[in-house]
């Protein structure tokens, strides 16, 4: 059999863009390269967050495949060197050449032969960010359908992040494929999460702190079958049906779609991909399949969740919301509430055992998508500090929570004073039994005056130094009691404040772009003098009794 023209071999072909230390634009470079020079390499990012938490989940399960760590100690090794095994890198990669060439006829990496070209279209399809059949009229983008063309190397990368968040819905078959179970596709993993990776000094740093436990013997992080294996160890193609992951590996590299690119050369003979065929692959047989398995999402328990709903459903970016306000069920797992990334539990535990230091504080990054059914409405990233001591001090972790107590509760009372404002402005003279407004026009009113985007703006940035600053806040009440201590003294007055005139000066925004007629001057004054008193009671109770607070439940 004749083989194909083309070839993109991964392992040696530059494809993953890595910032280097003083560099202004990332470098293109192979997997062989990207593992080496690991210690060398910032980080490794794309302009779509979707792809750049791809290519870490690549580069783990290589890693996992290679390295386990079986237990801690392990890990430590690894930690101590500062730098992967060369050799036994190279004798795996060495060995599985064949398997990472994306044009490969017999196995494309991360796709299925074999696909039918009939039913292929524009490769833009493989993207949430460029216009397509799916996707036209999400964003501003001005790409022609069917004249884009990928290189090889953008090609590979989305790949990648289509396999892990293609949304849900209605996608090719071949005539033959019955439509009841082939017409429509569940959305793959990691679509709806809000996903989260530690953020070491470099990409090494980043790699080792992300590379949780794996020993099948142990089930950990959760029960591996004996065989157990990424997507380019599977001699069988993709196929479509239900089944359990086989274990982390599989999950790190889970098949969702069936996949297969169609190069072709472009000018000057180089290879470019125009054409895609995108189908239905492994689709999880219970709702609730990523929940004590996947260490990379947070989780919070839907006691009222419908039959056939998920009731762990992923924490996830929900529009107008940023992540922070969750930054409590990211850092503690409570029973039968919430769970936090296994991940966190993980580095928990090493600095349990004093192999990294507790004292230690690392960026989270966060990355993922919101959707809508099968539109996409946007993506993000957004990053947190993240104090090592968070994770197992639940009377620090109790502080924070007052803090984000407050400031819900702070977001209430100026949701309230402005739904006042919006009520009196349509019907002045409710507030004496006159005609009462509509409901429904009070909210859209209300809604319009885009009170709450101009609070919660205001405090993403102090809140990301209370997050430090708290946990350095931290007072023995009693010297005959050390380990009796109590966090926020001086951190959480300051954080009430911080919130409060972030509410004052939202409102008072919203009244000074009224006019000046004697309605609105009438309403401003009477739905001030309403949040005015509910900030009194919040602001002026100082709560801060923070050893008092405990966390429910146990941490981890």
């Amino acid at each position: 059999m004749v083989g194909s023209p083309y070839s993109f071999n991964l392992i040696d072909q530059p494809w993953i863009p890595c910032v280097r230390a003083g560099a202004t634009q990332p470098d293109l470079l192979g997997l062989q390269d990207v593992f080496a020079r690991a210690g060398e390499i910032e980080e490794v990012v794309d302009p779509s967050p979707l792809v750049t938490i791809s290519l870490h989940r690549l580069l783990l399960a290589i890693l996992h495949r290679c390295f386990g760590p079986r237990n801690a100690q392990e890990w430590a090794k690894h930690w101590k060197q500062g730098a992967w095994d060369k050799g036994v890198l190279g004798q795996y990669l060495t060995t599985w050449q064949a398997r990472f060439d994306l044009f490969d006829e017999e196995y494309p990496f991360y796709q299925t032969p074999g696909l039918d070209p009939d039913y292929a279209g524009t490769i833009t399809k493989l993207t949430h960010e460029l216009a397509s059949p799916a996707n036209k009229a999400l964003l501003f983008d001005h790409t022609v359908e069917g004249t884009a063309a990928f290189s090889p190397a953008q090609a590979a990368r989305y790949l990648l992040a289509c396999q892990s968040f293609h949304v849900g819905g209605l996608v090719s078959l071949h005539r033959y494929e019955d439509k009841n179970t082939h017409k429509s596709a569940s959305a793959s993993p990691l679509t709806k999460g809000a996903v989260t990776l530690v953020k070491g000094i470099n990409l090494f740093g980043t790699l080792i702190l992300n590379l949780h436990q794996y020993n099948p013997a142990s089930e950990e992080p959760f029960h591996a079958e004996p065989d157990d294996a990424p997507a380019w160890e599977r001699d069988q193609p993709t196929s479509v049906g239900e089944r359990h992951p086989r274990g982390y590996l599989d999950l790190l590299t889970w098949q969702s779609r069936r996949i297969l690119l169609y190069p072709e050369t472009h000018t000057r003979d180089t290879v470019c991909v125009r054409k895609v065929t995108i189908m239905k692959g492994y689709q999880f047989p219970d709702v609730d399949e990523r929940h004590n398995r996947e260490t990379m999402l947070a989780f919070r328990r839907n006691e009222k969740a419908p039959m056939g709903h998920d009731p762990w459903p992923v924490i996830q970016f929900r529009e107008g919301r940023s992540a922070w306000r969750d930054s409590l069920a990211l850092f503690q797992s409570v029973s039968g509430q919430h769970d936090r990334p296994k991940v966190l539990t993980w580095l928990d535990e090493l600095a349990d055992k004093e192999l990294i230091d507790r004292s230690s504080t690392f960026p989270l990054q966060i990355y993922g998508m919101s959707t809508d059914q099968a539109n996409v409405l946007f993506w993000r990233h957004e990053r947190l500090p993240l104090p090592l001591a968070y994770l197992s001090d639940e009377v620090l972790l109790g502080s924070l929570r007052l803090a984000l107590e407050l400031t819900e509760q702070v977001a209430g009372a100026l949701r309230g004073g402005i739904r006042r404002l919006a009520e009196l402005s349509l019907a002045p003279d409710s507030d004496v039994g006159g005609r009462a407004a509509h409901g429904a026009d009070v909210t859209s009113l209300a809604s319009s005056y885009g009170v709450e985007r101009l609070y919660w703006s205001q405090l993403e940035g102090p809140f990301k130094r209370l997050l430090v600053d708290l946990e350095q806040d931290r007072h023995v009440d009693d010297p005959a009691y050390p380990e009796e201590v109590s966090y926020g003294i001086v951190e959480l007055p300051l954080w009430g404040a911080t919130v409060g005139q972030a509410a004052w000066k939202s409102f008072n925004t919203v009244t000074r772009s009224l006019n000046t007629s004697a309605r609105d001057l009438k309403a401003a004054a009477l739905a001030e003098r309403q949040f005015n008193g509910q900030m009194r009671k919040l602001i002026a109770k100082e709560p801060w009794t923070p050893r008092k607070q405990v966390a429910e439940g146990e941490t981890g």
